[in-house]
């Protein structure tokens, strides 16, 4: 069986037995989970990335119950997943994995292909997660965005003060948008370094927005009004 095969039946199985229990169990509210969409989702198809803020190992699971099954999504996800005692699992799953720290070029490829061929596909930005409060992100959703043209969908994740049984968890959707609207963004056959961290500042600040000011942490000194 090939690998994009593969990837469907462990896609179908994870949505049939994980989504529908975890759609049992917000029903129950033993996981009072809630989605917010500020625009309705773009259609997929087309180069399309999710960028979410990172709190805690089940915002996958979450962010894979709120977005609907038709959009067949991949996932640019740490390597040390595969070292893990499900790593069998994860390594079937639809997922690039990524070598965090040491500018993965052969990881970044195959993602802007997969984006390229209309697989939306979710980042999650900061590459980990900490307390809570934002972290400063890294340029890759940025660079694959520049070589794609991909929608950027920002997603705002909140709830890590509270317990994760009968604790209330939300998931907002922003308005898609692309980085051709950002004010840093300069149309350059050679992309400098900084000209990538303000696009990934300004593209973080989109999810800012979907957050309470308590969760802004790097990206909080955005917050004060300029003079």
């Amino acid at each position: 069986m090939d690998a994009p095969v593969m990837h469907r039946l462990v896609t179908w199985v994870s949505r049939t037995c994980i989504v529908n229990s975890v759609r049992l169990l917000i029903f129950m509210r033993v996981l009072p989970w809630r989605v917010i969409h500020i625009l309705a989702l773009p259609t997929s198809g087309k180069p399309l990335l999710f960028v979410s803020n990172h709190i805690e190992w089940h915002d996958a699971p979450l962010i894979g119950w709120a977005i609907p099954s038709s959009y067949r999504i991949w996932w640019f996800a740490k390597a040390e997943l595969l070292a893990h005692w499900m790593g069998w699992w994860f390594g079937m799953l639809p997922m690039i994995p990524v070598q965090r720290g040491k500018g993965d070029a052969g990881a970044l490829q195959a993602a802007i292909e997969r984006v390229r061929a209309g697989n939306p596909m979710v980042i999650f930005p900061e590459g980990t997660w900490d307390d809570g409060r934002l972290l400063r992100a890294k340029t890759g959703a940025v660079r694959i965005a520049l070589e794609t043209d991909a929608l950027i969908v920002p997603i705002g994740l909140t709830g890590r003060e509270q317990p994760l049984w009968f604790g209330e968890r939300t998931i907002t959707f922003g308005p898609g948008f692309r980085l051709s609207e950002l004010p840093s963004f300069r149309h350059s056959k050679h992309t400098t370094e900084q000209s990538l961290n303000d696009l990934t500042t300004e593209m973080m600040l989109r999810i800012t927005a979907l957050l309470p000011r308590e969760y802004h942490g790097h990206y909080a000194r955005h917050d004060e009004p300029s003079h």
